[in-house]
């Protein structure tokens, strides 16, 4: 009996975590990543750092599990694993079952439904859509002032997975907090949420007009609706007005983060992404090169990351652009072999090896003597991509 009750009190908060466990600040995505339509002319279109923020990727069952891993939680080793959220090390992995047990467990706080209690990110993938729809499911059951949290989390969960049900389940999800009466930031974060499922513009407004009305516009919140709104912008062509929103969001975020920062890198890579639609390609190139800089500086010079992996696309394209092939192949060869492995990246290896075939294209028109090499090959097939969106505290 000692033994057992040793066990358990050794696990998600008792086990030391190793040196690669979550960084201090944790490569979570804030919002979603979108290729906005090329510039005329140009067979290549940057990617706007929206979210695919993702990080360390999350959520995906592990397939090739690091030898000796053990769930973080019950200590075992059988059973499917995944890796949630942004810890690392020897909390990195840890079973669906368990994560629903101690979410249980905390009740009648329910934030353990939807945010790791160690790294403090939201989880992601098919283990939060699980999570959430079994906290949707007890809070029909027994709380119902917490069915519009769940909703959300849900809805929330199922656009952070691709999944066609996010908009209706995220439109239901916002009725509900509006029949309880909610009108501020929680009905805020379903509208950026549901702008991301939907591609509407108008609801990254609506959530600006309550962070407005809430004196919050200078919140982290607000900052990241308006990267969406900027996403939005771009995705229609408007690149000026997209650029005043990465700019006043890019103020807000710097202003809160004066060192280097997560989502300060997303906000300089949209910036740069705006000036390669706009010929400006010095400009371009720097913004690139300061977002990938700060990216190596907090996730580390060898991290692989989905928001490294768009740096050294955007910076490619841009120096592609500017006919600098030889560094535009380094980054986009770079891009690609970093996107093979991550999971769920299969429609994103498709797109950077089309980039990268159109550079090597272009240097070989541009310098006919130079040695070529031969156009290269995707290993794998056109599949959905993944979308990260930035989900906002219930």
């Amino acid at each position: 009996m000692e033994r057992h009750r040793n066990k358990h009190k050794m696990g998600i908060f008792g086990r030391r975590r190793s040196r690669g466990s979550t960084p201090k600040t944790s490569p979570q995505t804030s919002y979603r990543q979108l290729d906005a339509a090329p510039p005329k002319g140009s067979p290549q279109a940057p990617t706007i750092q929206g979210a695919d923020a993702a990080p360390p990727p999350k959520g995906s069952p592990i397939t090739q599990v690091t030898p000796g891993a053990a769930c973080r939680i019950c200590l075992s080793d059988e059973g499917e694993l995944i890796t949630p959220c942004a810890c690392r090390g020897d909390s990195a992995h840890v079973h669906v079952a368990c994560l629903a047990r101690w979410a249980r467990s905390v009740e009648p706080r329910v934030d353990a439904w939807r945010r790791c209690g160690v790294c403090l990110t939201t989880y992601s993938g098919a283990g939060a859509v699980a999570l959430a729809e079994e906290f949707l499911g007890r809070s029909l059951m027994k709380e119902s002032r917490y069915v519009p949290a769940a909703r959300h989390a849900l809805g929330a969960a199922l656009l952070n997975c691709g999944d066609a049900r996010a908009a209706a389940t995220l439109e239901r999800a916002l009725r509900e907090k509006r029949s309880y009466g909610e009108d501020g930031a929680a009905v805020a974060a379903v509208l950026n949420d549901l702008g991301i499922a939907s591609g509407e513009e108008e609801r990254f407004r609506e959530a600006l007009e309550i962070y407005a009305s809430r004196s919050m516009l200078e919140s982290k919140d607000a900052a990241c609706a308006r990267l969406n709104l900027g996403n939005a912008l771009c995705r229609r062509g408007r690149y000026r007005e997209a650029k005043h929103e990465y700019e006043r969001a890019l103020s807000v975020l710097t202003q809160m983060h004066p060192g280097n920062d997560a989502d300060v890198a997303k906000a300089l890579g949209n910036l740069g992404v705006v000036a390669d639609y706009d010929s400006r390609l010095d400009e371009a190139v720097a913004y690139h090169k300061r977002a990938l800089a700060m990216q190596r500086a907090v996730f580390g010079r060898d991290a692989i990351s989905s928001d490294v992996a768009n740096s050294h696309d955007n910076l490619g394209v841009a120096l592609g652009h500017r006919g600098e092939y030889v560094e535009a192949e380094r980054h986009l060869e770079a891009c690609v072999e970093m996107r093979r492995t991550l999971p769920s990246q299969e429609r994103m290896v498709v797109r950077a090896l089309a980039k990268l075939n159109e550079v090597r294209a272009r240097r070989a028109r541009a310098c006919p003597q130079a040695p070529q090499r031969a156009p290269a090959a995707s290993r794998v097939a056109e599949t959905p991509g993944v979308v990260l969106p930035y989900i906002p505290t219930f």
